[in-house]
């Protein structure tokens, strides 16, 4: 397994721990960790549950949300996909390959590596928001050009220090981090005659592109993703009058969600301060010592994912998918707590459109890495959607069977022997 995560092949991991995932259970997991899924405690430890007035509340299957483009925005995006995963090389972001000198093999791979983050990036910024990825094209634009005119002025900057920083932004989703680190004096010099003929080309092909792609999104003028979410929180009976937690990975879109949602919403994100954070804990914390019910629903970044309680709201959205289904289920542990008022909780998630979801395959991303915790931790809830299998594979199966906690088993001692004393 350590052998596969150093090649970053995925599917090959997933099949060896599928086929080896009793043993794994049973000879490695069971050291190291008990995973105690709520429908366990329930089973396990009735008694407890009872005496301590524990209160868990039922998850519904999540919800999904599809939003239809007309034809002009289906032509603009289909050509906006077909741009930034094909005709465009990504020369700004990977300059080392185009260097005449000799690089190592790591910087080649880690300059392969930047050029594929950031066109995930972009994909994943057109996924999230109309606006956010306008944005983010503004700032490429405004990038290739400080660069190119660098780059005719006989200067090349690289950085190669801080590339580990970057590609910790990247998997933050936080490009406007990544331009500002790039932008910064922190980088390495070299002069344009260092570098192939090819290079300067590519940056200008690469900057026509963008352009290119700009001047199509001017011909949009609405965003159906924004429209369905305002039709679903006026007109369906679960959104319209509980408190609601939207989840977004992109910055820029939770601060455009807040401007155009019609009722009592606050946003929050890595620039937000104490002061929101307060504010937000006392309208959505069950616990908070002073609550008020000024704000209805909170749209957050992945910042308000974990390490919070906002249980007085009963539904998280997933406005977009993050790659790492641990984030959905931090997500919507926010609002799945013990002692929840409610009895009925709910998760809505907005899906990738087809073109998208044929160049990144985020929900097949995210599906695979589900089932494959699923298979070794198991869960009592699906997250993604409703066809997940759950189920909990109660990983000391064998040690806490009614012959083992009642101290009827022959076959050895077992660890777990005193369970319920």
């Amino acid at each position: 397994v350590k052998k596969i995560n150093k090649q970053n092949d995925y599917d090959a991991y997933i099949k060896v721990v599928k086929e080896n995932s009793k043993e794994i259970r049973e000879k490695v997991l069971k050291y190291l960790m008990v995973r105690r899924t709520r429908s366990e405690i329930e089973r396990y430890f009735t008694a407890d549950v009872k005496t301590q007035n524990l209160h868990f509340p039922a998850i519904q299957d999540p919800i999904p949300l599809y939003y239809k483009l007309n034809s002009n925005e289906d032509a603009v995006f289909t050509e906006t996909i077909k741009l930034i995963t094909q005709g465009f090389t990504y020369a700004r972001y990977k300059p080392l390959l185009y260097y005449k000198g000799k690089i190592s093999q790591t910087e080649e791979i880690s300059q392969e590596n930047m050029g594929k983050f950031m066109k995930v990036l972009l994909v994943k910024r057109l996924e999230s928001s109309f606006h956010a990825f306008r944005r983010s094209i503004g700032r490429f634009i405004t990038s290739y050009e400080l660069f190119i005119r660098e780059f005719d002025n006989g200067n090349v900057y690289i950085s190669k220090k801080y590339i580990n920083k970057i590609f910790e932004l990247l998997e933050n989703d936080d490009d406007a981090a990544v331009q500002e680190l790039i932008e910064s004096g922190k980088a390495e010099y070299y002069k344009s005659s260092d570098f192939t003929d090819a290079f300067r080309s590519d940056l200008q092909n690469d900057l026509e592109i963008l352009k290119r792609i700009q001047r199509l999104w001017q011909t949009i003028k609405r965003d159906p993703k924004l429209e369905k979410l305002q039709h679903e929180l006026s007109s369906n009976v679960i959104l319209k009058d509980n408190k609601i937690i939207i989840f977004t990975e992109s910055k820029e879109t939770a601060e455009y969600l807040c401007s155009n949602i019609k009722d009592k919403a606050i946003c929050y994100h890595g620039g937000s301060g104490e002061n929101e954070r307060d504010t937000i804990i006392a309208n959505f914390d069950a616990k908070a010592r002073h609550q008020k019910d000024d704000y209805r629903i909170l749209i957050s970044t992945e910042v308000l994912s974990e390490g919070v309680n906002l249980h007085r709201a009963s539904v998280v959205i997933n406005y977009d998918i993050p790659w790492n289904p641990t984030r959905m289920m931090q997500r919507v542990g926010r609002i799945n707590r013990v002692d929840t008022p409610f009895d009925m909780i709910y998760t809505f998630n907005f899906f990738p459109t087809t073109q998208a979801e044929d160049e990144i395959a985020l929900k097949k991303t995210a599906e695979a890495k589900i089932n494959a915790f699923l298979t070794l931790l198991g869960g009592d809830a699906a997250i993604l959607t409703e066809g997940e299998p759950v189920s909990s594979h109660e990983l000391f199966n064998r040690l806490i069977s009614k012959e083992v906690i009642m101290g009827e088993d022959e076959a050895g001692d077992s660890e777990l022997k005193y369970l319920t004393i």
